[in-house]
């Protein structure tokens, strides 16, 4: 995810999702139907299929991070 940059909320209607953020010294705020939530490097969380969410990169630098989705998906299906 580039500096400041927005992943749009989007939602998964056959997967749920998993995120672990791998760079050091960032900060993103993951937004879903529950709340706002802020997290940094090694940290993981998921969201349950056919909940909205978003991802936002509050650092000055691109944030690498590592998605999975179960069951896993073929192709990309989500909804913008």
């Amino acid at each position: 995810l580039g500096e400041n940059e927005v992943f749009n909320t989007h939602i998964h209607m056959l997967s749920k999702e998993k995120i672990t953020i791998l760079t050091p010294d960032c900060k993103v705020e993951w937004v879903d139907e529950t709340g706002i939530y802020y997290y940094g490097y090694g940290d993981s969380f998921e969201v349950d299929k056919g909940i909205k969410h978003a991802l936002v990169n509050h650092s000055n630098f691109p944030v690498k991070f590592i998605v999975e989705w179960t069951p896993a998906m073929i192709g990309w299906e989500a909804t913008f």
